[in-house]
């Protein structure tokens, strides 16, 4: 009987040695074997260090100075010896049968290059994949917020996908976006129907900040040739990134002329403008509070 394929846990950390290693920790106790685990420290200064001396079995690989997330996950990539590839967010922790469950998904089914699975919220509140998003999800994946919850750490992938599509530009909170881009066209996906990745939700978080949400709309425009086959899903797209950057803007700012013209740009392209993409123009005139008065307004009449 052949020995079961090598994975390689890639966890990147910045600056968060706790949840680091509470991180590594589920790891360790995964019921898979073999697995090699990795950490990249993008601090630049080998801020882990001392997490990481506790650990003699484990490869730490410290940058010089700060990279980005995805020149750290490339990092680890190339240091890796796995068949397949766990990245993984210092933040987010996993189930002890997740990369299990996932092996069994991929075995015999050469087409698969990635399985993803749902996952826990802090709160409590379980995520897990629509039943259909599996096979060809390119569509999907285009639409950026379809996928959810795919995202990096709920993924495993085949190592030798991950290194088709490295090295990738960097996105901030939009990284997954654009991996999911890359991997969707060279490969299906399928999922484990089980939350099986506990999220954290720092409040560092890239995912919804104002570059992230700017970065929504780079990937758009970066991968035009691809959206150019698909006119109305490419509106669809940059009408809801647009939305999500005009609340992103009134999150950091009490008032700013930006959010009302990012949210005109969202009912523009809106096929058939909503008031989910009209009201917020209006609202927004009155800055952070107005925004949030008519939050609650808007509540009050549809509930």
């Amino acid at each position: 009987m052949s020995e079961p394929p090598l994975v390689s846990v890639i966890i990147t950390t910045y600056y968060r040695n706790d949840a680091l290693e509470r991180a590594i920790e589920h790891v360790i106790n995964q019921t898979y074997e073999p697995i090699e685990i990795i950490v990249v420290d993008d601090s630049g200064e080998a801020f882990a260090e001392p997490v990481m001396n506790s650990y003699n079995s484990l490869r730490y690989i410290a940058h010089d100075q700060n990279q980005g997330s995805n020149q750290a996950r490339k990092t680890g990539l190339d240091a890796s010896s796995g068949t397949f590839v766990q990245l993984h967010d210092d933040d987010d922790w996993l189930h002890p049968e997740k990369i299990e469950h996932q092996m069994n998904c991929f075995c015999g089914r050469k087409k698969i290059g990635v399985v993803y699975c749902g996952l826990k919220h802090d709160g409590g509140e379980i995520i897990l994949p629509d039943h259909t998003l599996r096979g060809d999800v390119l569509q999907s994946a285009l639409q950026l917020y379809e996928l959810y919850p795919y995202q990096t750490t709920t993924a495993l992938f085949r190592a030798n996908l991950l290194k088709d599509v490295f090295p990738l530009p960097q996105y901030g909170g939009g990284d997954d976006y654009a991996l999911a881009i890359k991997c969707a066209q060279r490969s299906e996906f399928d999922f484990v129907e089980k939350p099986l990745v506990h999220r954290t939700l720092s409040h560092d978080s890239k995912g919804s900040s104002l570059d992230a949400r700017k970065a929504h709309i780079e990937i758009v425009h970066h991968y035009s040739e691809l959206y150019a086959e698909h006119p109305a899903l490419k509106r669809g797209v940059l009408a809801e990134a647009h939305w999500r950057l005009g609340h992103a803007y009134l999150n950091k700012f009490s008032w700013t002329p930006r959010a009302t013209l990012t949210f005109l740009k969202a009912a523009y392209y809106a096929q058939s403008p909503t008031p989910k993409f009209l009201l917020p123009i209006l609202f927004s005139l009155g800055g952070r509070p107005g925004r949030d008065a008519g939050r609650k307004i808007v509540n009050l009449v549809w509930n």
